[in-house]
């Protein structure tokens, strides 16, 4: 007798789940969570063959935690569940990647033959990181100093293969920030494209510290002269194939050079501080990216140098741009300071600094991972927003964790 799969079913109706449970049984040994706070740690961690997803309580917050599986656990063959066969949710389910559709009530015979053909077909995805880019349309809002404390704080909450790709070619100061010598950059790296395998670009990208790949800008202005849109694109599909997560800081200007990536990302934050001049250039940028197709729910907010009680309140930001905040970082000027000039990052000497707990509330969202330090929130600005976060209705604005 062929060994059991294992399964996951997440859903809030303890009627569904028993009946599923029933079903799949001589397929699966089966566990249910309904609201669990740590759900997607939980599947990381179990990596079920089987994943069965009830849409109908929050049908964007489940597609957000099917998309961060199907990208990172390409073995989990991922199924959704609904009570409506609903064209649109139909074409979306494909392009996530999921194994199958189905329509509720359960149909036992009909369930259970569409369960085994597709662990017998198995999935014939491939794993791909996920590419963040930080940008802003207005110098000075604080987007490199976020770009290298988020990749360590996500370094630490997965352990996984993190990369910080300076694509500030003329401008950039990750390498700065993180007191390296410039070694190998980006410019090597394409020179590199055509030969470049596993080995050779680990053994070639500098590491901070924290475990942290980076891959800096050009020291030589003159090199980026070389670099085409092509290649760009080349160079991160490549980098997909090796990384899981992509923090990638982008010149304030947009340009041929900085589209492919911003095609390629998951999510789009957009950074500002509480002024008008910053503010009307994310306004513009929205606009900028609506006409150019981006999807609302690809794209975030984060308020950098947040003041409580600033003439421009949060309410008033949230009408500008139309959309909720996704996050935002407390004023901690001093901290921030000290840690840009000695070149290291928040984590290493300001550790209960405010905005350190603020960017490390925003690597839990961002992953979907809870840190086992607990987060403490000095920052405040968790307490300010899960509300917020629990009524959103973009897939991205919610962590899997509360999804379902």
């Amino acid at each position: 007798m062929a060994e059991k799969a294992n399964a996951i079913i997440i859903t809030k109706d303890e009627t569904l789940a028993e009946k599923l449970k029933g079903v799949i049984s001589p397929l699966a040994d089966t566990k249910t969570l309904a609201e669990a706070k740590e759900s997607y740690t939980q599947i990381k961690e179990e990596r079920p063959r089987l994943l069965f997803l009830d849409i109908r309580t929050n049908t964007e917050a489940c597609f957000g935690l099917a998309g961060r599986v199907v990208r990172f656990l390409p073995d989990t063959l991922i199924f959704i569940l609904t009570d409506v066969k609903d064209p649109d949710l139909i074409i979306r389910s494909l392009k996530t990647g999921v194994a199958d559709f189905m329509v509720l009530p359960v149909d036992d015979k009909h369930f259970l033959t569409s369960v085994q053909l597709a662990l017998q077909k198995g999935s014939t995805r491939e794993r791909e990181g996920e590419i963040i880019v930080l940008s802003s349309n207005k110098g000075g809002q604080g987007v490199t100093t976020l770009c290298v404390n988020l990749a360590d704080h996500i370094r630490s909450l997965t352990g996984g293969r993190v990369l910080i790709v300076d694509l500030k070619l003329q401008t950039g100061d990750v390498s700065l920030f993180l007191n390296l010598e410039i070694q190998y950059t980006v410019f090597d790296l394409l020179k590199d494209l055509p030969r470049l395998d596993e080995n050779l670009l680990f053994s070639s990208l500098s590491q901070s510290p924290s475990g942290v790949y980076v891959l800096p800008a050009p020291e030589k202005i003159d090199h980026t002269t070389h670099v085409t849109t092509q290649n760009i694109d080349q160079m991160f599909h490549m980098l997909k194939e090796h990384m899981d997560y992509i923090i990638v800081d982008v010149a304030h200007e947009f340009t041929d050079l900085t589209a492919p990536v911003m095609d390629l990302s998951g999510r789009i934050l957009l950074v500002s501080q509480q002024t008008v001049p910053a503010l009307r250039s994310v306004r513009e940028t929205l606009d900028l990216f609506k006409a150019v197709g981006y999807q609302k729910d690809k794209i975030e907010i984060i308020i950098n140098r947040y003041e409580k009680g600033h003439e421009i309140d949060f309410k008033e930001i949230e009408r500008l741009f139309e959309q909720d905040i996704f996050a935002t970082v407390s004023n901690d000027y001093k901290s921030i300071t000290e840690s840009i000039n000695r070149g290291d990052l928040l984590s290493a000497n300001h550790e209960n600094s405010p905005a350190n707990h603020d960017m490390a509330a925003i690597a839990e969202l961002l992953t979907g991972i809870k840190s086992s330090k607990g987060n403490q929130d000095k920052g405040g600005f968790l307490k300010k927003l899960v509300g917020r976060f629990q009524r959103a209705k973009q897939a991205v604005r919610e962590t899997p964790d509360e999804a379902c």
